[in-house]
């Protein structure tokens, strides 16, 4: 399949897209477990059981991740991509053009040639998707950018042959409204899900993982505090938040001669976190995303 590629097409598609996903797994995504079980539903289970997946059943080409910045979707695509030992390809539409310096076209039907070569499959992560994908006279179109539309448009169509790994696109997007209707219909991206700001459980649940995985000692009690303080924070937040609580121990440390244990975090230092890091998403943005969502959500 890929005997009539050129090779620097190729290196391009592997050297520039081809990433190793190492340090997360299905644990590490919280929150979210409806969209997980979706993933799992039209991705995993057709790899374990191709039997099942045959005709009205059909393995999904794609699904649209939206939401506001901050909320974890290319950790989700990550994370679906070491679940299921898919190879991953991130693609950065924002600047795919400028990248390859008018050999995008051929870059973008590379992309699908080796991705179908792929065993088992491969996930196709497409970031921003909204910069490249646009409705047309949403933003400043070009003959290129056009061109480079079609053709992921043609390539999608042709995933799913007879002795090919099962191909599955992610489109993520801060901005749903701004995508083509040819994009997001079913057949390319069959379902479009909404992925919130961290409720707070699913704050709570960052906050242990993430100093569980980084062997921090705590105030286990200052955690509630916390979780009080920081409704309305994206997982990028809260990470922000804790990383500044960190820096409490730390600074003392610095004080100290080297290899002196530093103290634990205490409620204090987490305090000085939430009051150090604004929210990033504004209620509006919630609210747009919120109404995007009850027209075309996933139900």
């Amino acid at each position: 399949a890929l005997r009539h590629l050129k090779k620097a097409d190729v290196d391009a598609v592997l050297i520039d897209m081809c990433e190793t996903v190492t340090g997360v797994s299905w644990g590490d995504v919280v929150g979210v477990e409806s969209i997980l079980g979706l993933i799992d539903e039209n991705v995993i289970q057709p790899l374990l059981r191709p039997d099942l997946f045959t005709g009205l059943t059909s393995a999904s080409k794609g699904m649209l991740l939206f939401g506001p910045p901050g909320t974890g979707k290319t950790m989700i695509a990550k994370a679906v991509a070491a679940q299921a030992g898919l190879h991953f390809f991130n693609v950065e539409c924002a600047n795919i053009d400028s990248k390859y310096h008018g050999e995008s076209v051929k870059i973008v039907s590379a992309l699908f040639t080796v991705a179908r070569a792929a065993r088992p499959g491969a996930i196709i992560f497409m970031d921003e998707c909204d910069s490249l994908l646009r409705k047309p006279g949403s933003g400043d179109d070009s003959a290129a950018d056009l061109k480079i539309v079609n053709q992921f448009k043609a390539s999608w169509a042709g995933v799913g042959g007879d002795g090919e790994g099962q191909v599955f696109v992610i489109g993520a997007t801060n901005n749903p409204w701004d995508l083509e209707d040819a994009i997001t219909r079913p057949g390319r991206m069959d379902f479009r899900v909404l992925v919130p700001l961290p409720n707070p459980a699913a704050r709570r649940a960052m906050l242990e993982g993430w100093l569980r995985k980084d062997k921090r000692s705590y105030d286990c009690e200052a955690i509630e505090g916390v979780i009080n303080a920081t409704e309305g924070y994206s997982g990028a937040d809260m990470k922000a938040v804790l990383k500044e609580a960190a820096m409490g121990p730390v600074r003392e440390a610095r004080k100290q001669p080297v290899g002196t244990p530093q103290r634990p975090i205490t409620g204090e230092d987490f305090q000085r976190g939430c009051d150090s890091v604004p929210r990033s998403v504004d209620d509006s943005i919630v609210a747009q995303h919120n109404d995007y969502n009850s027209k075309f959500g996933r139900k």
